[in-house]
């Protein structure tokens, strides 16, 4: 290659040589088929490639982001398409996975934002010109904040303007059945994102079955324990944060209608805002979150699906379920369990709450025996807000993985959950309002995560709300 000039290979044709100097007006960058750590670090590199004005610098730009990769991908093979884009002196390149087999397993936020462990793997299957064409994978996803399993099948078109993904997923949740009846079910779903991953729209058909325990509430009994939902849904996600301390700005928004197909008619919206930034020798974050869920039909009994409903408690969860202080789902509407018959693990003593899974500190068994009486049903309205502060501990690291530094945090929070959406939705969120606040310590996880133990004190609570003091602390910063 001669100097000055930038060589761009045609993968259909010969080495074609432009001049270095030649001006370009935009660099659009794209991710597809990438996932978490890979991704994020991919995301990192592309405001550098932005910048770049002239095929010269554009050419070291990606040079440099290739080698950054391949330390940061631990043997994880990325391909780089650049090609023209519809506009004079407009470029798009685009990040995708070699072809070729990929395995991993990994530790973030799935898509809803609630905490969860991913092992994925896929066959990724060369097309035209040997640039990627097909993600065929498989995988599975445990959430950490409602005891959930899923196994999932997809398969995803690359390489196109719009990422299109075919999915059959099966799942389970509560199957330790902590905190209320166990759910399951299966469905099949078509998603199609903008090349950036910010808009996506879903297409979605879902057979769901909850299964209430012996002495189930007269509300979990009367909900549909057996129901068939079709639904669509936009989502909007910006992550502007940044791959290692996870400063910035994370929202997410998204809209689900349902009724066209299947026995489940209803509207949701649910909409999670999340902001950390550098504050004196730490890093303070706030957190803000609101769902609402409608029901469609016309009869004036309709009923929230128990799948579609919002929960809020428990210091485990992703940012809009997470409320220290209290159990997991252990906030909001309660009823009253029904006695259960002889014989049945409930009255073996087999039966075990939310509290005796992850908080360090149980309750008295005054409380714990009222506890097991009652069954908190969720509702159709939530929101909450919290706010974070954590810092480094004048101390040494310990001696332990490779050198663990330890934090201290303070946080405190509202939130409420009500029943129904009613006209006075707002004045039934204030009457509905609680608060905790705490402190702990442990130590900070990439991404902006946090693992440690604290301790809270619930400001405001109401009765036959689970409350916790000592609980485990675990939020995950990184998008899976």
């Amino acid at each position: 290659m001669s100097e000055g000039s930038s060589s761009v290979p045609d993968v259909a044709g010969p080495r074609l040589y432009v001049n270095a100097d030649t001006p370009v007006s935009e660099v659009c960058t794209f991710v597809q088929g990438l996932h978490g750590r890979v991704r994020n670090a991919v995301v990192a590199t592309n405001e550098s490639v932005c910048r770049a004005r002239t095929l010269g610098i554009l050419d070291q730009q990606l040079r440099s982001a290739a080698a950054s990769l391949e330390k940061t991908a631990q043997g994880e093979p990325i391909a780089i398409k650049v090609s023209p884009g519809p506009e004079t002196g407009q470029i798009h390149v685009t990040f995708l996975p070699q072809p070729g087999p990929r395995l991993g397993s990994e530790a973030g936020l799935d898509a809803r934002l609630d905490n969860a462990l991913s092992l994925q793997g896929e066959q990724v299957v060369a097309g035209q010109g040997g640039w990627p064409s097909w993600g065929l994978g498989a995988g599975g996803l445990a959430g950490l904040g409602q005891s959930s399993l899923s196994g999932t099948l997809r398969a995803t078109r690359l390489g196109q303007p719009l990422c299109t993904t075919f999915e059959i997923t099966a799942s389970g949740t509560n199957l330790s059945r902590s905190f209320g009846p166990c759910q399951v079910s299966q469905l099949g779903a078509v998603t199609c994102s903008s090349p950036s991953r910010r808009h996506s729209v879903r297409l979605e058909t879902a057979s769901r079955e909850l299964l209430p325990d012996n002495g189930s509430s007269e509300a979990v009994l009367t909900s549909p324990l057996r129901s068939t939902k079709s639904s669509v849904s936009y989502s909007y996600l910006h992550d502007g944060r940044d791959s290692g301390a996870g400063l910035g700005e994370i929202r997410k928004a998204s809209v689900e209608f349902s009724g066209f197909l299947g026995d489940v008619e209803l509207a949701r919206a649910e909409g999670i805002w999340n902001i950390s930034k550098r504050l004196f020798s730490g890093v303070g974050s706030i957190s803000t979150a609101c769902g609402l869920a409608i029901p469609l039909a016309d009869s004036e009994n309709a009923a929230t699906p128990w799948e579609d409903r919002y929960f809020l408690g428990g210091a485990l969860g992703g940012p809009a379920a997470r409320f220290p202080g209290f159990a997991c789902q252990g906030i909001g509407p309660i009823d009253d369990r029904r006695a259960p018959s002889e014989g049945s693990c409930q009255a073996d003593g087999g039966f075990a709450d939310s509290n005796q899974l992850w908080p360090l500190v149980g309750p008295s068994p005054e409380v714990a025996a009222r506890e097991a009486t009652l069954d908190h049903v969720g509702g159709d309205a939530r929101a909450s807000a919290m706010a974070t502060f954590q810092w480094p501990l004048p101390m040494a690291p310990l001696p332990v993985a490779g050198g663990l530094r330890l934090h201290g945090i303070i946080f405190g929070g509202v939130g409420a959950l009500v029943r129904e959406v009613q006209p006075s939705i707002f004045q039934d969120l204030v009457k509905e309002v609680r608060a905790s606040c705490g402190a702990g310590i442990g130590t900070p996880l990439p991404g902006g995560g946090f693992l440690g133990i604290t301790w809270v004190n619930p400001l405001i609570a109401k009765t036959g709300d689970k409350q916790r003091n000592l609980q485990l602390w675990l939020s995950l910063g990184s998008l899976l």
